[in-house]
């Protein structure tokens, strides 16, 4: 789907996506709860901007709101976090879920093209 002068810079395509996400995590055995948006989303993984703090390596449960086909919730890590934006990877998850990830994908994000430099 890329156009002259385009392509997409990863191995797996990012979608421009904008929905609220919900972040569980266990921080100094307390479990602690935040909120932000997503900015985008592959099959592997997502960036959010989340008000709080994580660190590098931790395991989170990811909640997906404001679809149309209800809330996609999927377990990931913290990759890295730069600022209050944070990359998250998908951990695990079953069939149900990576359906429902391409669904949310295709319906509600736009591929993330980028211009050859």
């Amino acid at each position: 789907m890329t156009g002259p002068g385009l392509r997409i810079n990863r191995k797996l395509t990012r979608f421009d996506l904008d929905k609220r996400v919900r972040v569980t995590a266990s921080v100094e055995d307390k479990a602690t709860v935040l909120h932000g948006r997503t900015c985008d989303i592959s099959e592997g993984g997502l960036c959010a901007l989340i008000s709080g703090q994580l660190k590098s390596g931790d395991s989170v449960t990811l909640e997906i709101s404001g679809l149309e086909e209800g809330t996609v919730s999927v377990s990931a890590v913290v990759r890295h976090a730069r600022g209050f934006y944070y990359g998250f990877e998908f951990s695990y998850m079953d069939r149900k879920q990576t359906a429902a990830l391409v669904k949310l994908m295709t319906r509600n994000g736009t591929p993330k093209l980028r211009s050859k430099s």
